[in-house]
């Protein structure tokens, strides 16, 4: 493969990854298919790895994030003076 062809590759799985921990909390699963093309042994473990990540941080952590973000953005503030109770 040609130098510069696995220089993008490799920046782009890593802008993946970026996106991928703001959105979901944990790297990319398929990180080293973007960078090598297959799945080996060690990718299968990281995907399942970055799989069992994303259902902690989906059952116990996401709460708390989305709370901080709506502090964040003045949402809880705004919400109740508009009367919206997010509860119901």
């Amino acid at each position: 493969m040609h130098p510069i062809t696995q220089t993008f590759k490799n920046l782009w799985a890593d802008n993946g990854d970026m996106i991928s921990i703001q959105y979901a909390g944990t790297a990319s699963c398929i990180t080293t298919v973007t960078k090598k093309g297959k799945h080996g042994i060690m990718g299968l473990f990281h995907h399942g790895f970055v799989s069992l990540s994303r259902i902690y941080q989906g059952n116990f952590e996401d709460g708390f994030k989305q709370k901080c973000i709506d502090t964040f953005l003045n949402r809880q503030l705004h919400d109740n003076i508009l009367g919206i109770n997010k509860d119901c």
